[in-house]
């Protein structure tokens, strides 16, 4: 059975990646954006996995992320961004907001193929409290991780 992820991302041409590069690994759900989102995880049944984007219109990922860890029913939810800023500030705030992984949103084909592969990895890998894991693709599709810790 395929991992069930929801996607909250405005921009309609990654969303397209996204999705196509899942077709045979995830069953995602998309939303485009904050509120729709929020909408939506409370009348559907939960995912396995939660992806946002960062910035968004209504509810940007940061509120988002708050907004999910703030809900009973909701509050285990893992929690991914996939953004294309990889500025610490963004880190920082969402790793502050809950997330449990940061991915640089990749460039190319091969790299939304190497996340779909990954993604799919990720139903028994739960988070260190206290750690964001940060997963960047190079434009071949390989990978480069960096480990940001509240200590730091």
């Amino acid at each position: 059975m395929p991992l069930k992820v929801f996607l909250a991302e405005d921009n309609l041409d990654d969303a397209f990646l996204f999705k196509r590069a899942a077709k045979d690994r995830l069953q995602v759900s998309h939303a485009t954006n904050g509120e729709e989102a929020c909408k939506l995880l409370l009348t559907e049944a939960p995912p396995d996995l939660f992806v946002t984007d960062l910035k968004m219109p209504f509810k940007d990922g940061f509120e988002l992320t708050r907004w999910i860890r703030s809900h009973l029913e909701l509050k285990n939810l893992r929690i991914v961004v996939l953004s294309s800023s990889a500025e610490e500030r963004d880190v920082r705030n969402a790793h502050a907001a809950g997330a449990d992984l940061f991915i640089c949103k990749p460039n190319t084909i091969a790299g939304y193929g190497r996340l779909a592969q990954f993604l799919e990895s990720q139903q028994s890998a739960p988070a260190k409290p206290g750690e964001l894991k940060i997963l960047y693709f190079d434009f071949d599709g390989t990978e480069r991780w960096w480990n940001f810790s509240s200590a730091e």
